[in-house]
């Protein structure tokens, strides 16, 4: 199945869109070869489950990037607080967690 991912990158670097031929249900190993020389040196990967684009998709992102002191990534972090924002929409952006270096946003649910 052709899927369509982007990488997000930190202090408005160039995001750059890929495509990859992906089963259904890609397994951990699969998904880890693809996004982890995305994440600039990063052991772990984080999933988070995001809304973009009007449905659920995945993201993936460095699981120790705060601790890294990696930049804020603002536009992943954005689709990151999406979901909570439109289901509570008083809520203060700057009160939820953020997103920390480059971010590998799939355009569809890869993790299951």
């Amino acid at each position: 199945m052709n899927t369509t991912y982007q990488v997000i990158r930190p202090n408005g670097g160039a995001d750059t869109v890929h495509h990859a031929d992906l089963p259904q249900r890609p397994g951990l190993d699969l998904l880890k070869s693809i996004v982890l020389p995305y994440l600039d040196g990063a052991r772990y990967m984080e999933r988070v489950n995001v809304l973009h684009a009007g449905h659920y998709t995945d993201m993936f992102v460095d699981e120790d990037g705060i601790m890294k002191k990696l930049p804020v990534n603002e536009a992943a972090t954005a689709i990151y607080r999406a979901n909570w924002l439109h289901q509570h929409p008083k809520t203060e952006p700057s009160t939820l967690p953020a997103i920390y270096g480059p971010a590998v946003l799939f355009q569809r649910r890869v993790w299951f």
